[in-house]
């Protein structure tokens, strides 16, 4: 499977995203899906599963249609505990694993230029630009 199809669009999606904001609507479309169909029942049941250790904060096992799979996440129940992370971090970490969850993909340990990661990221700054003295990683070691 050829990765950079899916830099902005998620598996599921076929056609060519034009821009940024095209990507972000269709993104939205398929979140917006996966929320109608997880609170209308229509969806297998979402389970918040623990573990206590690993690599990442919140995780979601890859899926492919936001009309069928449930929002179940695990949890790093260590790293939530940390009083140092702070909401922002946690909801950008909750929307990465939902991400993959609607269907979107990334190369292991490379978010930059790919919708999971980027968009995450964005929440993780308080929808602000990115800062040449903030390195990705100071976000990303929150994903996966």
């Amino acid at each position: 499977m050829h990765m950079t199809k899916f830099n902005l669009a998620p598996i599921w999606f076929e056609e060519k995203l034009a821009s940024g904001s095209a990507a972000a609507a269709v993104q939205m479309d398929g979140f917006t899906t996966q929320i109608t169909v997880n609170g209308f029942g229509r969806a297998a049941k979402a389970y918040i599963m623990y573990q206590k250790s690993g690599t990442s904060t919140i995780r979601g096992l890859n899926s492919s249609n936001p009309e069928k799979n449930s929002l179940s996440v695990i949890i790093n129940s260590t790293e939530l505990s940390k009083t140092s992370v702070s909401t922002l971090i946690l909801a950008g970490s909750l929307q990465h694993a939902w991400l993959h969850r609607e269907g979107y993909r990334h190369p292991t340990g490379k978010y930059t230029s790919y919708m999971a990661g980027e968009s995450s990221m964005c929440l993780m700054r308080s929808n602000k630009d990115k800062s040449p003295s903030t390195h990705d990683n100071s976000y990303t070691k929150w994903l996966d």
